[in-house]
């Protein structure tokens, strides 16, 4: 990524993309380049546009749904970070967000400062939740203290380094291991949280208690 975060919008609204183009284009860190109406536009667009989080609506009119595009995104050959907007949500639509590697959840009439926090935020690797939408999100992943309790220090350490945004490369060089034993360490927790991508597993390390998510403060805390 580099210094400026470069922000890609899809939404149907032109009100809505305005306003959001008229608040990013204030932090010296931010930069809009580019939007779309709906999710087929924006998978051409962002094909040929480099961008680091695509700012995404729930809901798009015709055609793919927020939700699908985000699956797409977060895939190859994309593999963008994807912070989800939505007027209104309940537990299944952050399930749905979650198990499509979102990593983050705000709400439309959400404080400027608190957008801008979320792009920040989740351009630098963590997972934000509109503070509104935590109790939602904690519901859907919750139950699973065992599932934590019996991860390793080792794992409990990889996996504090994954919600911080760490590529496998990178945790290998803060631990002094190979890549490779990073990729079983990955796969061991993934396994034991029972959990589908990194972003869920960090929710549900979060929803025990082992790590926060990122709030309104825009901050994260081991």
């Amino acid at each position: 990524m580099t210094d400026v975060i470069r922000v890609f919008i899809v939404d149907d609204h032109p009100v809505v993309v305005a306003g959001l183009m008229s608040m990013l284009a204030e932090p010296a860190d931010i930069e809009v380049v580019g939007n779309a109406s709906n999710g087929e536009d924006a998978l051409v667009a962002l094909a040929m546009t480099p961008a680091d989080v695509v700012l995404l609506d729930h809901r798009l009119g015709s055609g793919m749904d927020g939700v699908e595009l985000c699956e797409r995104l977060t895939q190859p050959p994309y593999l963008l970070r994807c912070l989800a907007l939505s007027a209104g949500a309940d537990g299944p639509t952050l399930r749905a967000f979650i198990a499509a590697a979102a990593s983050g959840f705000l709400l439309k009439h959400a404080d400027p400062e608190r957008i801008v926090d979320a792009v920040r935020s989740v351009a630098g690797g963590s997972l934000f939740v509109d503070p509104r939408l935590t109790p939602l999100l904690m519901d859907e992943v919750g139950g699973n203290a065992a599932r934590v309790a019996s991860l390793t220090a080792r794992e409990r350490g990889v996996l504090r380094l994954m919600a911080a945004g760490l590529s496998n490369p990178q945790i290998a060089t803060q631990l002094c291991v190979s890549t490779s034993s990073v990729k079983a360490y990955v796969s061991s927790v993934l396994r034991k949280l029972e959990a589908r991508h990194r972003a869920e597993a960090v929710a549900i390390a979060a929803r025990e208690g082992l790590l926060d998510i990122v709030g309104a403060a825009g901050t994260a805390h081991e």
